[in-house]
């Protein structure tokens, strides 16, 4: 699945040169169109082909940043760039490096021909990055909520909820 989401072109790596070109960032995104859009499977056939935590991420998915649900709310919006991952190495956290993948990435997507982003940020730290930059909540959802098999499916999270971000570009 990474690797698909590589070949689309629209992610991008941040290397510190001074530190022997170690990554210190990674922003995975891919861009999808009306006529990309997968079907919404729902958790149990999800659960038949993944493991417990990504059927439970793909029906979350399902539920918020899907596509189809963004195409539906806003018909003026053709492509899509989904942002579907914001990381930062811990010892360069908090000196502005996910703001400035964020607001990169923007660029890519509108020379790729992206008209909207979205997103789900499941730390407060992205969560406020997000924000801070524009970005409009679609949904939130308390993790305690996500109950699949009988279980939450995700335990000492360090925040709250899940979020689900959009902006037009």
């Amino acid at each position: 699945m990474v690797l698909d989401i590589l070949k689309d072109g629209t992610s991008l790596m941040v290397i510190d040169p001074a530190n022997n070109n170690k990554v210190v960032g990674l922003r995975l995104a891919f861009t999808v169109t009306r006529d990309q859009v997968e079907p919404k499977l729902g958790y149990e056939k999800y659960r038949k082909e993944h493991d417990f935590a990504w059927a439970v991420i793909w029906d979350v998915t399902d539920q918020t940043t899907h596509p189809s649900n963004i195409f539906e709310k806003y018909p003026e919006v053709t492509k899509i760039y989904d942002m579907f991952c914001l990381c930062t190495h811990q010892d360069y956290r908090g000196k502005g490096l996910g703001t400035e993948m964020v607001k990169q990435s923007w660029k890519m997507a509108k020379k790729a021909g992206c008209d909207a982003s979205a997103v789900w940020a499941s730390s407060n730290y992205s969560r406020k990055i997000f924000v801070n930059l524009g970005m409009i909540t679609m949904h939130q959802i308390a993790w305690n909520d996500l109950i699949y098999e009988g279980e939450v499916a995700f335990k000492n999270v360090d925040s709250d909820c899940i979020t689900s971000h959009f902006i037009k570009l």
